[in-house]
């Protein structure tokens, strides 16, 4: 370093004096950019935490959707497959269960367990008038429609101000969308 400016700065108390500025030798943060930078950091949190919330019931309902439609595509593979008529049954607008159809008894009969909607999310009025028992899957691969159901939409799940459509073609496609 140049000796003449060494000369103009005189270490002096632990600060530095430079042609009658005063600078001070930090050794940390002070307390106010500590509080500042904690403030922005708990801002950013909470409005994740926030935003994050309404993404859990919009996962809900579209869990929901592929669990149904997950069980109408079983239900099309298990009835090829073993050759026997399945059919899923909705026994309210939160609950539906798999069944299938016993030709030693003519009675349809629970396969696995009932099956519910998490809370807050339903089928829609109209949708569990068209649904009920009315879709079987039958053993050459195909839905058929009971009672005049219809496949366009075959249901709709209503939650959060949020719906999504199941639609089932009778060759055996399933397709939700989001409404």
């Amino acid at each position: 370093m140049d000796l003449l400016r060494y000369n103009m700065i005189k270490k002096y108390k632990g600060t530095f004096k430079l042609k009658g500025v005063r600078v001070v030798n930090h050794r940390g943060f002070s307390m106010i950019e500590l509080l500042i930078t904690m403030v922005v950091i708990i801002g950013l949190i909470s409005g994740t935490i926030l935003s994050l919330g309404g993404l859990q019931d919009k996962d809900e309902l579209d869990q929901a959707a592929t669990q149904i439609s997950n069980d109408l595509l079983f239900i099309r593979s298990k009835s090829v497959s073993s050759i026997t008529e399945y059919r899923v049954n909705f026994t309210s607008e939160t609950e539906w269960q798999v069944e299938f159809y016993d030709d030693a008894t003519s009675t349809w009969t629970l396969q696995g367990t009932v099956r519910s909607l998490p809370s807050g999310i339903e089928l829609t009025d109209e949708s569990l008038v068209n649904v009920g028992s009315n879709l079987v899957a039958t053993p050459r691969g195909i839905f058929e429609f009971q009672n005049g159901a219809d496949g366009d939409p075959f249901l709709i799940l209503e939650g959060n101000s949020k719906n999504i459509s199941i639609s089932v073609d009778s060759g055996g496609t399933v397709e939700k969308k989001k409404i």
